[in-house]
């Protein structure tokens, strides 16, 4: 049961835009670019952008798949 509440804690994690740039090693701006264009879901609270785990996750796997079938 413990281990089931980390995995739903890990799901509905929020990050902030440094933690995803850090992340994918690509800079805060074009996180913010890809936010605005809605490449990732995210919320703005005031003048920030969060990032919800589980969506950077599902957006991942879905280049992940775009991405194969070009080769």
């Amino acid at each position: 049961m413990a281990t089931q509440n980390k995995e739903q804690s890990l799901k509905n994690e929020v990050l902030t835009v440094k933690e995803v740039a850090n992340y994918l090693r690509v800079s805060r701006v074009t996180i913010w670019r890809w936010c605005k264009q809605g490449v990732i879901p995210a919320s703005q609270v005031g003048r920030s952008w969060r990032i919800r785990r589980d969506d950077l996750v599902q957006v991942l796997d879905d280049s992940r798949i775009e991405t194969m079938d070009l080769v």
